[in-house]
């Protein structure tokens, strides 16, 4: 069968209009990229909403948007685009991590973990995912899970201050106290940016033991450091 000439011009003009589409999706893309890293989420997100526009299966974009949308407060909205992503690129483990994370932030713990699973399967050897994992089994109430994999993390990262708090936090709630104000004593060898919560969290646990003047002492410093907890509690202690 011939082809007409008329019918050539068409499919290389159809060529031509998808070529243009995608080199302009990029350019979106790249535009949003750039509005992220100057920490302008708002028009990065315009951006990436352009990029989308002109390429609707542009997976990157919406895995952007969605990261965007997570420095904005945007759960839900995140949520929906890395679900996207996941349906065009079941592969894409970057997405299942964050949809995790998200999934986390909004209760949904069980989803959660189905896909920190996904995650620690295929890398087994992150401490992230499996820190996330323990605290959605925490949300759970599966504590002594939730501990474990607290423990692993540790054992992967072991200069990750907010793991022992985390950890310490939870055997807390075992009524583990000695154990916890270990793990909050280790966090501050860390010396991290957060060290108010460590001693926010250490000061409630030597209360618990009955170790007050040395709890008054750390939600002093805590206090000192800007924690409201540490403040009230405080004022609760009569201080």
């Amino acid at each position: 069968m011939r082809v007409s000439s008329v019918s050539v011009v068409i499919i290389i003009l159809a060529i031509f209009a998808t070529s243009l589409y995608a080199q302009g999706a990029r350019d979106y893309f790249d535009r949003g990229k750039a509005e992220i890293e100057s920490e302008n989420h708002r028009a990065a997100i315009l951006n990436f909403d352009a990029a989308i526009k002109l390429k609707p299966d542009y997976s990157d974009a919406y895995m952007e948007r969605g990261l965007a949308k997570v420095f904005l407060g945007d759960k839900n909205g995140a949520l929906s685009d890395f679900n996207k992503v996941i349906k065009l690129q079941p592969t894409n483990i970057n997405a299942y991590e964050m949809r995790a994370n998200v999934r986390s932030s909004l209760h949904d713990f069980k989803g959660a973990i189905l896909d920190f699973d996904k995650v620690i399967a295929h890398d087994p050897h992150n401490s992230m995912s499996i820190w996330g994992r323990g605290l959605a089994k925490n949300g759970l109430g599966d504590n002594l899970s939730a501990l474990s994999d607290l423990d692993k993390a540790i054992e992967l990262s072991p200069d990750v201050a907010m793991y022992y708090i985390d950890r310490g936090k939870i055997k807390m709630m075992e009524e583990r106290y000695r154990d916890a104000i270990t793990d909050f004593d280790k966090a501050l060898l860390l010396n991290p940016p957060y060290k108010a919560w460590a001693y926010l969290y250490r000061g409630r646990a030597k209360l618990s033991i009955g170790d007050k003047q040395s709890a008054l002492s750390d939600l002093r410093l805590a206090k000192q450091m800007g924690d409201r907890d540490a403040a009230t509690l405080l004022k609760q202690l009569g201080e």
